[in-house]
């Protein structure tokens, strides 16, 4: 117990000696205050899609609910998780599933339903689930279940994190103009152009002085030198905040305090619970896809941050922060690749980053953020652009040089399925073409380790020279196969055909095939109708 007890205080003093280093403090409290900014921005976003049409009045609570959400999660995590300086926030995934959800119970509940029940019908589902999530999450790694993803391939993994950085390529788009990224309607972000490329040569610059240069001033000076060039400009122009704003340049200001108001048991005895039991199924795909996403998300982190860790432990850690989070009306949270990776590239991997985006958030709970709003968002955007293209370079183009090229296809096809379907979709279709691309690679290794005649082989019991005459003469009748691996139906068929080939090539008859399976490690069901049709051909 002493030990335990000494170990922990040394790691303790390790990490705090880390962080108050000063490259350390200022690079983790710089890219918290970026990913804290990012943070408020998604959370009012997911209020929007969520609360929208006639519940539009209850975006501001509901983003309290968010914004409590973003804080527990991310100070648990950022305390107990095995990765420092990551950042973990209520995610994006569950939003959609939500908002149908709450299109359906509205529809049911009929026109003359108060808006005040279905917001708060709305924000029990949304509790409901996250606790649901977070004891899930809990199981998981108490059961240690989640050993499970260290099976996906790592050209999936690879295809996954490229698949990552081609959607925040995307999304900074609609962070800088406002204007989703659309392959068939680039028209669109012709026509603002003006608010996205400034963010788009920024984040350009960012990722190639990042390459070249490692000194820790490097990316606060650029993100500060970006930020006060445009603030000069604007002054120069005689262009006022409010102007800037208008135009798009900087975010609307984010409210006042606030925000934040816990549900009630008022709130759980006024509303109807038969409607939630039918939208079973809603919270079902919920759970699904948070449990996929959550392990795929610390798969990708352990390949980013270069170190493996113990998937379980941080499982029933996130599981615990979310039912935390659940008790104020957040949304299902856990590690946020993009966030995380941000101060990662930036070198502040501390756990300072994490509680520096707790302290925004709070900032913008309980006494406005205004000030946040003089951060330009071509900035925040070309922030956003240059993870993906880190992503992207790290994770498709690199690999190029050092996978192979059916690997490479598996990973372009998890691209363009991500691209067309979603991020989801695009893991399991590269699962499925690496599962197809596995058996036509191991249909090509020989299940045959040795074949023999009688003549060429025979037993090591000791015969009269009459018997050892015979088996000489005779021996070309029998055929004797070692077989060696994991047998299943794609490695049958190579037996079957090396059969095939014996009998049609004997120049006496070949009257037995023996099999030796000393060497076999398994056998498929589909291999046994393989040596059914062998038994077939042989009688």
């Amino acid at each position: 117990m002493n030990r335990a007890i000494s170990n922990r205080f040394s790691v303790f003093s390790q990490e705090l000696q880390h962080s108050l280093n000063p490259s350390t403090l200022l690079l983790s409290i710089l890219s918290g205050l970026v990913a804290g900014v990012l943070t408020l921005t998604f959370m009012f976003s997911y209020s929007a899609v969520i609360f929208s049409g006639n519940l539009s009045p209850y975006i501001p609570r509901a983003t309290g609910h968010m914004l409590f959400g973003a804080i527990t999660i991310s100070v648990i995590v950022a305390l107990f998780s095995q990765f420092r300086g990551v950042v973990a926030v209520p995610q994006d995934n569950p939003t959609a599933v939500i908002s149908v959800m709450i299109v359906a119970i509205s529809e049911n509940m009929g026109p003359s339903v108060q808006p005040e029940t279905l917001f708060l019908q709305a924000s029990v589902i949304i509790a409901l689930s996250t606790m649901a999530a977070g004891l899930l999450f809990f199981v998981i790694g108490h059961w240690q279940l989640s050993t499970l993803v260290q099976y996906i391939p790592y050209p999936v993994v690879a295809g996954f994190l490229g698949g990552t950085g081609w959607l925040l390529f995307k999304s900074s788009f609609s962070v800088m103009a406002g204007v989703a990224f659309n392959l068939g309607e680039l028209s669109a972000l012709a026509d603002v152009a003006i608010l996205w490329l400034p963010g788009a040569v920024f984040a350009v610059i960012v990722f190639m002085v990042s390459q070249r240069f490692t000194h820790f001033l490097i990316m606060p000076g650029l993100i500060l030198g970006g930020i006060s060039l445009f603030h000069i400009v604007l002054l120069t122009s005689g262009t006022s905040i409010t102007a800037a704003i208008r135009q798009g340049w900087l975010m609307a200001p984010f409210g006042g305090g606030g925000l934040w108001r816990p549900l009630g048991l008022d709130a759980f005895r006024s509303i109807e619970w038969s409607m939630i039991v039918g939208e079973i199924s809603g919270v079902g795909t919920i759970l699904m896809i948070a449990t996929i996403s959550v392990l795929l998300n610390l798969t990708a982190l352990e390949s980013t941050y270069g170190h493996e860790i113990d998937v379980d432990k941080e499982m029933r850690m996130v599981g615990a922060a979310n039912m935390v989070a659940a008790l104020g009306g957040g949304l299902i949270g856990y590690h946020y690749i993009s966030l995380s990776t941000l101060g990662h590239r930036m070198k502040g991997d501390s756990r300072l980053v994490g509680i520096v985006v707790a302290l925004i958030c709070i900032l913008a709970l309980t006494a406005g953020a205004e000030l946040l709003s003089y951060f330009p968002k071509f900035i925040l955007g070309g922030l956003v652009m240059f993870i993906g293209i880190g992503f992207l370079n790290d994770w498709v183009v690199r690999s190029w040089s050092k996978l192979s090229r059916s690997d490479m296809v598996v990973i372009s096809v998890i691209l363009v399925v991500i691209e067309m379907l979603g991020l989801l979709e695009g893991v399991a279709v590269g699962i499925g073409a690496s599962a197809v691309l596995f058996i036509l690679d191991y249909s090509r290794v020989h299940v045959v380790r040795h074949a023999f005649t009688g003549k060429e082989l025979q037993s090591n019991v000791d015969r009269p020279a009459a018997h050892r005459v015979v088996l000489s003469k005779e021996g070309e009748q029998v055929l004797l196969l070692k077989l060696q691996g994991f047998i299943f139906f794609s490695t049958t068929i190579g037996l079957v055909q090396k059969i095939e080939e014996a009998l049609e090539g004997s120049e006496k008859n070949l009257s037995f095939i023996l099999l030796d399976f000393q060497y076999v490690t398994g056998i498929d069901t589909s291999a046994l109708h393989g040596f059914v049709k062998i038994k077939q051909k042989a009688l």
